[in-house]
């Protein structure tokens, strides 16, 4: 099978580890900022207006997180797959069905 070079050309990122590593370190300032905010509004007695702005913002994050990490991995494995095609059996949990005839088992004769 013929490998499609322009699908293959748009793969932009060859490792998900320095995806993942962003992302980490993206929620992590993120949580340091709503911990500033959180001890801004039960220490020093602040607005809570930005906490719970902050506070709501938080599934927006998680999710665009989410999203990059899934992207990545696509990227990444997509060219795997094109490079090395394989049967259905690899690809489709489904297919993959118990056999319970005595033939295909091997059952000793």
């Amino acid at each position: 099978m013929p490998v499609i070079p322009s699908v293959l050309s748009l793969s932009i990122v060859t490792s998900i580890r320095p995806t993942w590593s962003c992302v980490v370190l993206f929620y992590s300032c993120f949580n340091i900022v709503f911990l500033g905010f959180f001890y801004g509004v039960y220490e020093l007695k602040d607005s809570q207006r930005a906490f719970i702005g902050l506070r709501e913002f938080n599934a927006v994050v998680l999710f665009i997180g989410g999203w990059v990490m899934t992207w990545a991995n696509m990227q990444v494995r997509l060219p795997l797959n094109l490079r090395r095609p394989a049967g259905a059996e690899l690809t489709d949990p489904l297919a993959r069905r118990p056999s319970f005839s005595p033939s295909r088992r091997g059952s000793p004769s």
